[in-house]
C-alpha cells in the first residue's frame, strides 16, 4: 500500500508523472518506511554538502515528516532548485527583500512585489514560474522559499550560515559525491539488531521490511491464540512454544497439501472466521450454539466451537482413542507432537481435525429457508467424516508426492505406510463405522446439501 503523502507525487501535473522509471521507482519505495541514516558514525559535513538534492531527499523533511516536494509542491514543480547551494542562494535574495520591503504601507508592498520580481528575471529560482504561481506573489514567494530551507536540520543550517557558498558552476563535480555518501549511509533499523542498507536492497529484504505490519498484527493474535490454547495459568513451556510457533506455521505450509486443507488451520491462529464477537467482530454479541442452553453467559467463539462445543469433542473422543491417550487442547491448536504419533503425521491430523470441526460449525451456524437447522448429532457425524475424508485425500496425494512418507510404520495411529503407499489406519472401536461407511455417510451429507 503506498503512503499516503506519494499520491501528490504521482498526479499529472508532477515531473515524476513524465518518466515511467521514476514514477515505478516511486511507487515501489512508497511501499516502504522512509528510509533513515542507520550509519553507526555521525554524518560529518564538508563542502559536499552545497551539491546535496532538495528533492526527493529523506534528509530533509518538513514538520508533517513527508519528502519536502509533498509539503512545498508549488517550489518544487515552478522552480529549478536542484541542489542546497541554489535554495541558499535564493533564500539570500528572499530575506533581502523581505528586510528592505517589508511594512504594512501598500507602497512598500509594491516595492516589494516588483524587488522580488527583478530578482526572479535574474535567474535565482532557476527558471520563470508560470504566471499566476504563488511564488511569483509577495511577501508569499519569498517566505515560500525560507519555508523550505527551514527544513533543512538544524546542523546544516548551522553550516550554511557559517560558511560561504560556493559558485554554483564549480558544484558539477561533487553532486555525484554528495549522492554517495548520503546513499551509503540509509537504511532500515531492525528490531532485532542491525540494519538493510539501501544501497544493497533485495526483493526478499523489501517484502520483510514492507510486511513489518503484518508480522506484528500476526504476533499479537497468535499471543491471544497461545493464551486461549493453554490451561490457566499457562505452563513453563508457554514461552518457548510462542517463540517457536511461526517454525511450525512454515512447517505446516511446506506439507505437500492443497492450500484449501491448510487454509482453516491458519484462520484459527488469527481468529479469522466470521464468528459474532471474536477479536475482529466485537460490537456484535455472540450466536448461542445449538449445544448449549438459553441462559449460557457470554464465552468465547473460537474456543468453544473449535474445543468446548459438544460437535468438536466428539471429533477430540476419536484422536485420543486414536493416540490412546487423552488429547489437550494446545497439542490440537499448536500442533504440538505426541509421543505415540510421528510428528509430520500428527501435522497433517491437526489441519484436517480443524478443517473438520470448521465444516461442523459452518453447517450447525448455517439457517436455509427451506429446511430445518441442522441438528448437534448431524453435524457431530459431519466432523467425523470430514476428518478421515480429508486424512483419505491426503492419503490419496499418490507415493510420488508422498515418497518421503515411507518410513511411517504400518500400525501408526491415523496414516500407515503399506504396500508402498500411504493408507487410512483407523483404529476399529466396535461402536465407530469403519472409514468405508464414513466416506459413504460423508456423499450421503453432500447429497443432502449440508456439506461444506
Amino acid at each position: 500500500m503506498l503512503r499516503p503523502q506519494v499520491e501528490a507525487l504521482l498526479s499529472p501535473s508532477c515531473p515524476v508523472s513524465n518518466s515511467p522509471l521514476l514514477k515505478r521507482l516511486y511507487k515501489a519505495f512508497a511501499t516502504l518506511p522512509p528510509p533513515q541514516d542507520v550509519h553507526p558514525h555521525p554524518l560529518l559535513l564538508g563542502s559536499w554538502m552545497w551539491a546535496t538534492p532538495i528533492w526527493g531527499n529523506p534528509y530533509f523533511k518538513s514538520h508533517e515528516v513527508c519528502v519536502l516536494e509533498v509539503s512545498f509542491p508549488v517550489v518544487a514543480t515552478h522552480t529549478i532548485i536542484p541542489m542546497l547551494a541554489n535554495l541558499v542562494n535564493a533564500c539570500n535574495s528572499a530575506h533581502h527583500v523581505l528586510e528592505v520591503f517589508m511594512g504594512p504601507s501598500p507602497r512598500i508592498r509594491r516595492g516589494g512585489y516588483l524587488a522580488w520580481r527583478h530578482h526572479i528575471n535574474t535567474g535565482i529560482l532557476g527558471t520563470s514560474p508560470p504566471l499566476g504561481s504563488p511564488i511569483r506573489c509577495f511577501p508569499e514567494g519569498p517566505q515560500m522559499l525560507i519555508s523550505v530551507f527551514n527544513c533543512i536540520p538544524h546542523d546544516w543550517q548551522l553550516y550554511c550560515s557559517t560558511h560561504p557558498c560556493p559558485g554554483l558552476h564549480t558544484l558539477g563535480g561533487l553532486a555525484q559525491v554528495s549522492q554517495s555518501i548520503l546513499i551509503r549511509r540509509l537504511g532500515w533499523a531492525q528490531q532485532e539488531g542491525g540494519a538493510i542498507w539501501l544501497l544493497n536492497l533485495t526483493v526478499r529484504q523489501a517484502t520483510y521490511i514492507a510486511t513489518e505490519s503484518s508480522r506484528a498484527y500476526r504476533a499479537d493474535h497468535h499471543s491471544m491464540y497461545h493464551i486461549d490454547a493453554f490451561p490457566t495459568p499457562p505452563p513453563p513451556n508457554f514461552r518457548s512454544a510462542l517463540t517457536t510457533f511461526p517454525d511450525t506455521l512454515q512447517r505446516l505450509w511446506r506439507i505437500p497439501w492443497e492450500n484449501s486443507q491448510k487454509e482453516a488451520f491458519w484462520r484459527l491462529t488469527v481468529d479469522g472466521f466470521t464468528m459474532c464477537g471474536n477479536s475482529h467482530i466485537r460490537h456484535f454479541d455472540v450466536v448461542r450454539c445449538e449445544c448449549l442452553p438459553l441462559d449460557t453467559p457470554p464465552y468465547s467463539p473460537r474456543r468453544h466451537h473449535f474445543w468446548d462445543c459438544q460437535i468438536t469433542q466428539s471429533l477430540v473422543r476419536v484422536l485420543s482413542t486414536n493416540l490412546r491417550m487423552p488429547l489437550l487442547r494446545h497439542q490440537l491448536w499448536l500442533a504440538i507432537t505426541r509421543a505415540s504419533c510421528m510428528g509430520r503425521v500428527w501435522d497433517v491430523v491437526c489441519m484436517a481435525a480443524v478443517s473438520a470441526i470448521k465444516d461442523g460449525w459452518v453447517l450447525i451456524s448455517t439457517i436455509h429457508p427451506d429446511r430445518p437447522r441442522c441438528t448437534v448429532p448431524f453435524a457431530k457425524a459431519k466432523v467425523i467424516a470430514s476428518f478421515w475424508s480429508r486424512l483419505s485425500i491426503f492419503a490419496s496425494l499418490g507415493k510420488n508426492a508422498l515418497a518421503q512418507w515411507c518410513d511411517v510404520p504400518t500400525t501408526h495411529p491415523f496414516l500407515a505406510w503399506r504396500d508402498g503407499t500411504l493408507t487410512v489406519h483407523q483404529i476399529q472401536l466396535p461402536f465407530f463405522p469403519s472409514v468405508s461407511v464414513i466416506r459413504l455417510l460423508s456423499s450421503v451429507l453432500c447429497c443432502l446439501g449440508c456439506a461444506v
